[in-house]
């Protein structure tokens, strides 16, 4: 009320000046010799803000800055601009009448509230869908020079959000972000050099700007620059400076930093190896979420102490990473299902995780997923599909995937039979490593199957089978050595490779190696060990075995005489039609010698040799007068 009083008042008297005024012009006293100079009248004007300090100007004098008193303000009309850094200048006209006092109060409007009012709205509309709408804030917000929505807009660009999707024109966008000091900005002009995308690729540009944006602590760039010395790219290979830079990001729970950390401390690259806090560092990335953590800590449980609940942690964490479609995660499932670890046993679950994993170009599990199919476990088997997953891993250089399939072609399984492919594929597989391969393609050079015969080439490759650890290869070697065969004789040498090859349980390599102590070749006579390598191959099912063991029960060679014992191993190896130990098991029957005698059994048993050409059960059938 007291307001508007003194409102009314001041516009009464405003009335009244108004009239003297008019007055005057009708009235005014001129003469021809005297210029009458009326005397100045003022008022009183006070100006205040919020904020303070504003600067004031008078039409368009600079008066100070407020709060301001001016207390001989001339009678009138005037023109108060009020001026302030970051705030919008404010214009108003002031009526002074004499002897009064005349108060201005002003807020000025924050253009750094305005426009992180129009980005703030901006974002919203952006993570609502309405592309348009945000583009409108950004902009307003640019025109009074807000930083970050040149980010924005250049998102918009570079994704197509709202305007067409123009990488070139996203690279303005972040350039100018990014020269006005927005580390976002600078990260993604990083990154568009990096890729080339909408810019020449230049992996140099792309650190600078990198470079710029981890300096600003921008936890992506960090971890950018962290990569770039991991792998030595443009920059000069350092570890301890990628390990600090993924520290760096890290700190800002970075979690794929958080996780390559983990790698550093774990192999002692750039900081001293730290089993424990490598450990740690795991555990936060994958409680985080990080699928390639998870499954690295299903890894750290997997290789724990053979425990249950350790492997029932391993399937969980697994899992988890499976679920968020991690293929390493889904092949160790697939193993953990097929083998029964963690969980039971269960082939067809297993093949579902290979599955997964195989579309996502996993090597490991197109091969599994293939012998799955090869031996029929989970699924009937299918030699098609076999040489199909077998093929699909072979072309990403799987050595196991390239030797079954070079088997395939070999043995012509789900695939048209073709040696040279089987070589082919042998040949690849065995320049990687695989030892199967490496002698199976030594056997094809010896037999001339897909290749010339080359006694030298298929002597190579069986060494290098054998130096590998294959049994095969080092019973191959010592066969080699034994006959003389594209090498010089040496029974040493070959006695040395049948016992490599026997100590992992090849039967023909047991069976040599006994003949070798049984008649001393290459080592000293020696009938005990001979008797116990014809038993370790005669365990194994091998037939020749089995009645060589017989005659060394039924001799007393090597070990105690036994009739019995030697009708037993007889009557294995000639149930599996071996005919020296039909004729055998025959003359036990014939003369009871540790069965009863029973002249019909040992009949039957002379005539199954005798229908195999065995000399000796002819000779007995003649002289039973059967034959």
């Amino acid at each position: 009320m007291k307001n508007l009083k003194r409102f009314l008042s001041v516009l009464c008297l405003s009335v009244l000046a108004l009239n003297a005024t008019l007055m005057a012009q009708n009235d005014t006293l001129v003469s021809n010799d005297t210029v009458i100079i009326e005397e100045t009248k003022y008022g009183i004007l006070n100006i205040n803000t919020v904020p303070k300090k504003a600067d004031v100007y008078v039409d368009t004098v600079y008066m100070g800055q407020t709060p301001l008193t001016i207390k001989e303000m001339a009678a009138g009309e005037h023109i108060i601009t009020l001026e302030k850094v970051d705030y919008f200048s404010k214009t108003k006209t002031a009526l002074i009448v004499e002897g009064w006092e005349l108060t201005v109060n002003e807020s000025l409007n924050s253009i750094i509230e305005f426009m992180n009012n129009h980005f703030d709205q901006g974002v919203v509309c952006y993570q609502e869908g309405n592309y348009d709408k945000a583009l409108e804030h950004f902009h307003e917000a640019i025109v009074h020079g807000h930083v970050e929505s040149h980010t924005y807009i250049a998102d918009c660009y570079h994704y197509g959000n709202g305007v067409e999707q123009i990488y070139e024109e996203a690279v303005k966008w972040y350039q100018k972000g990014a020269e006005l000091g927005s580390a976002v900005s600078q990260r993604n002009l990083g990154y568009c050099y990096a890729e080339g995308c909408g810019v020449e690729h230049s992996h140099e540009k792309a650190v600078e700007w990198y470079q710029k944006a981890a300096d600003q602590n921008d936890a992506d760039a960090q971890y950018a620059m962290a990569n770039y010395y991991y792998n030595g790219i443009v920059v000069a290979q350092d570890y301890a400076l990628a390990a600090k830079y993924y520290a760096l990001a890290a700190e800002s729970e970075h979690v794929e930093a958080q996780y390559y950390l983990g790698l550093c401390y774990q192999n002692g690259y750039g900081v001293k190896k730290n089993d424990k806090k490598a450990l740690s560092l795991f555990m936060n990335a994958a409680e985080m979420g990080y699928p390639d953590a998870q499954n690295t800590i299903g890894m750290f449980y997997l290789d724990a102490e053979n425990e249950k609940d350790n492997f029932v942690k391993a399937v969980e964490w697994f899992s988890k990473a499976s679920e968020q479609g991690n293929k390493e995660s889904q092949y160790q499932l697939g193993n953990c299902y097929f083998a029964g670890v963690g969980v039971d046993t269960n082939y067809v679950t297993a093949i579902n995780y290979y599955l997964m994993a195989a579309e996502q170009q996993h090597d490991d599990a197109q091969y599994k997923l293939g012998k799955c199919y090869y031996e029929g476990k989970g699924v009937e088997t299918s030699y098609v599909n076999a040489v199909k997953w077998f093929t699909e891993a072979a072309q990403h250089s799987n050595n196991d995937a390239q030797y079954l399939l070079g088997s395939c072609y070999y043995k012509g399984q789900g695939v048209e039979k073709s040696y040279e492919e089987a070589v082919n594929w042998f040949r690849q597989s065995a320049e990687g490593g695989n030892a199967q391969a490496q002698n199976s393609l030594g056997f094809c050079y010896e037999n001339g199957q897909g290749v010339e015969v080359d006694v030298d080439k298929a002597f190579a490759w069986y060494s290098k089978s054998a130096e590998s650890g294959d049994a095969i290869g080092q019973c191959n070697v010592a066969q080699y050595y034994y006959r003389g065969a594209g090498v010089s004789r040496d029974y040493v040498k070959a006695v040395e490779w049948f016992s490599k090859s026997a100590e992992q349980g090849n039967v023909d390599a047991q069976f040599a190696l006994a003949t070798c102590y049984e008649f001393g070749v290459g080592v000293e006579q020696n009938y005990v060990i001979a008797a116990n390598l014809y038993r370790m191959a005669a365990d194994q099912g091998d037939a020749e075995s089995q009645c060589v063991l017989g005659n060394c029960y039924q001799n007393g060679q090597g070990i105690q005489q036994s009739y019995e014992l030697a009708a037993v191993w007889f009557r294995k190896a000639a149930e599996q039609g071996h005919a020296k130990a039909q004729c055998l098991l025959g003359y036990c029957y014939q003369v009871g010698q540790g069965v009863d005698k029973n002249l019909e059994e040992a009949i039957e048993w002379y005539k199954k040799a005798a229908r195999q050409d065995d000399a000796h059960a002819l000779g007995r059938l003649r002289e039973l007068g059967v034959w």
